[in-house]
C-alpha cells in the first residue's frame, strides 16, 4: 500500500496524522506522609469541543525520596481523549483510553 493511503477494509491498519490544540485545566494535590514520602494526585481536563471533544488525565502515585537528588515513584494513571475532524475521505476520529501502572525515577537538580 502506498504511503499515506488507507485500507478502508481494516480500520486497525489505517494510518493518519492529525494534530490540534486543547485548553486544559488541572489540579495537583500533595500529601506528605512522612519525611521523604509523599502521596501525589494529579488531574486535568479539557477539550470543551474547542479542539478535542474531551480530554482528561488522572494519576495517583507515591514518591519516596531515596538519597540526595533521587526519588522513586510508583502509582497508576489513566488518560482518555476523544477527537473528530473532517468528513468523507478526510474524516479523522480518535477515541482512546490508556490506563495502568507507572513507575519511575526522578532526579532533582
Amino acid at each position: 500500500m502506498p504511503p499515506g493511503s488507507i485500507d478502508r477494509g481494516d480500520p486497525a491498519t489505517a494510518s493518519l496524522t492529525n494534530s490540534w490544540v486543547d485548553p486544559i485545566i488541572g489540579v495537583r494535590a500533595v500529601l506528605p506522609l512522612s519525611t521523604g514520602i509523599r502521596l501525589i494526585a494529579r488531574g486535568d481536563g479539557g477539550g470543551f469541543d474547542s479542539g478535542s471533544e474531551v480530554a482528561w488525565h488522572l494519576s495517583v502515585h507515591g514518591r519516596w525520596r531515596l538519597r540526595g537528588l533521587v526519588s522513586a515513584i510508583g502509582g497508576c494513571r489513566i488518560i482518555d481523549a476523544k477527537y473528530e475532524a473532517g468528513s468523507g475521505l478526510d474524516f479523522f476520529q480518535m477515541d482512546i483510553k490508556v490506563q495502568g501502572p507507572m513507575a519511575g525515577v526522578t532526579l532533582h537538580l
